[in-house]
């Protein structure tokens, strides 16, 4: 969607979700809420599947703003079909009620009918691009590529929440993915979208292609074994790194009795394990474990065993004298050589 800057217009965009299999969908426009001057000169009208987009025709200093849409389904955000079609047009001034058909047909004035025939096939979600650069271009559809983001010079900013938030560029949050999705901002608490996966996380690096978390807490206290994943994936497919282990993430934690720890972590925080008297057996690798603080394995039950694996005796020692000094001071080592 682009406006003329400084030349008040309305657009309208009118979004339908192919085979929803349901009839309970909910659409929800909205403004960036962090971006002041896009609330200052943009409008909404309505908030059904169709929206008007009203400019003012105040002059902007940015080029883009960001328009954001989340559906939910019988009152849920949750993922609609395995591969969700979600197809967002854009009918200028047309009447809204000339683009209510349940798939989303249609195209904009510019399009042939064999990119429509395309647009139903490619099971992707959407990625629309609101500019204010005074450049007239037509908006595209919801199959639009990350090859066509790039082209049109729309940057994605890190997200505020697990929700898939961006910033130039509006937005479909099914809980299916995104190809485009960067990595939440730093702080941001996450759980994996496998649900078997018995944790809660915390971003420490957001860095595209490189995104790092910590593990916080089990989200089943009450679990007695308990197996950290080396990796994690957000609701919209971003995939993070599991490297830390958090301060007092098990601490006190009176259920657990086995845990074992994958080679991406690099650091058990201080009292993570402190004061877990039922825990007996926990397995580490020493060949990437590097920092083991104060107290994290203060407390344990006595007759625990730790199982390092170690590509040699040295590796094996200097892990064990760490340990040692973070509590398992008495407790048993077992060398594995790996």
């Amino acid at each position: 969607m682009t406006f003329d800057n400084g030349v008040a217009a309305e657009q309208t965009l009118t979004a339908n979700v192919v085979n929803p299999r349901s009839d309970l969908i909910a659409y929800r426009w909205s403004l960036d809420r962090s971006d002041p001057e896009a609330r200052k000169c943009f409008t909404l009208l309505g908030n059904g599947n169709t929206v008007k987009v009203r400019y003012n025709g105040t002059k902007t200093s940015g080029s883009q703003f960001a328009l954001n849409l989340r559906i939910s389904v019988d009152g849920n955000d949750k993922v609609l079909v395995r591969q969700p079609i979600i197809r967002i047009k854009n009918t200028q001034s047309q009447d809204p009620s000339d683009n209510n058909d349940s798939h989303g047909s249609g195209d904009n004035n510019s399009a042939s009918d064999d990119n429509k025939q395309k647009d139903q096939e490619k099971p992707d979600n959407t990625s629309n691009t609101t500019k204010s650069n005074g450049t007239k271009q037509d908006t595209t559809t919801s199959d639009t590529t990350q090859k066509d983001a790039t082209e049109d010079n729309t940057t994605k900013q890190d997200a505020t929440t697990s929700d898939t938030t961006t910033k130039d560029a509006t937005t479909v949050d099914t809980t299916s993915g995104d190809a485009d999705a960067k990595p939440a901002s730093k702080g941001t608490v996450l759980t994996d979208v496998n649900t078997k996966t018995n944790g809660r996380f915390k971003v420490i690096s957001s860095a595209v292609g490189n995104a790092k978390v910590a593990y916080l807490a089990p989200k089943n206290k009450k679990a007695r074994k308990i197996t950290i994943p080396s990796t994690i994936k957000d609701r919209n497919g971003v995939t993070y790194k599991v490297t830390k282990i958090a301060a007092n993430a098990f601490k006190k934690n009176r259920k657990i009795t086995n845990i074992s720890i994958p080679m991406t972590v690099t650091t058990i925080d201080k009292n993570a394990f402190n004061g877990c008297t039922k825990l007996k057996v926990i397995k580490l690798n020493a060949n990437t474990l590097k920092t083991v603080k104060a107290g994290a394995f203060g407390n344990i039950n006595k007759d625990a065993a730790f199982t390092l694996t170690a590509r040699n005796k040295k590796t094996f020692n200097k892990l064990v004298k760490k340990l040692k000094k973070a509590g398992g001071k008495s407790r048993k080592f077992k060398y594995k050589k790996g």
